[in-house]
């Protein structure tokens, strides 16, 4: 049996752009689920939903980035950069070729596979 070790956590999500801002809500009780800001929201059922919001790409990536990253893809280097400052770690040799990453989402990119 292999051991696991969790080195950083990373998260960009409704509640929080990063981990302590997210438990910081949490503990709040605050609510992430509100009115969804997306163009032509009109035409949906279900107007309600949990929506990254405040967002501004430019603060995190260049233009070449930002036309090739989707919203999905850049949330999860966000992540997983937060993540890997949190653990101190530098990854090369035999720690790169060691190392994982767990990802959740919820049907993220979905943008891009349509």
């Amino acid at each position: 049996m292999n051991r696991v070790v969790i080195t950083g956590a990373g998260t960009i999500n409704p509640l929080g752009a990063d981990v302590a801002s997210t438990f910081e809500a949490m503990r709040e009780g605050r609510c992430g689920i509100g009115t969804l800001e997306i163009d032509d929201v009109d035409r949906l059922s279900i107007q309600i939903g949990g929506q990254v919001k405040e967002y501004h790409e430019a603060e995190h990536f260049n233009r070449q980035q930002i036309g090739l990253y989707d919203r999905f893809t850049q949330f999860t280097l966000l992540a997983a950069r937060e993540a890997i400052t949190q653990s101190g770690l530098h990854f090369s040799g035999a720690l790169a070729d060691q190392s994982g990453v767990s990802l959740g989402t919820s049907g993220g990119g979905v943008n891009t596979h349509d």
